[in-house]
């Protein structure tokens, strides 16, 4: 939501199929990285929480 990818209704706490599609346009962003083919796949892996904790300021623990 915070990188406008996500219409904010659809912040409810579950991880559904727009959420999913939004995590993925991140991941593809330049805000996400190099992730691209099907490491773009809209689910969450450590190195992607990583740098989203980074950008908005949480830490991700194993």
């Amino acid at each position: 939501m915070a990188e406008g990818l996500l219409a904010p209704r659809y912040a409810d706490g579950s991880f559904g199929r727009r959420t999913i599609e939004a995590y993925a346009a991140w991941q593809r962003s330049a805000a996400g990285g190099s992730y691209r083919g099907t490491a773009a796949d809209g689910v969450p892996g450590r190195g992607s929480l990583v740098r989203l904790g980074d950008r908005h300021g949480f830490t991700v623990i194993p």
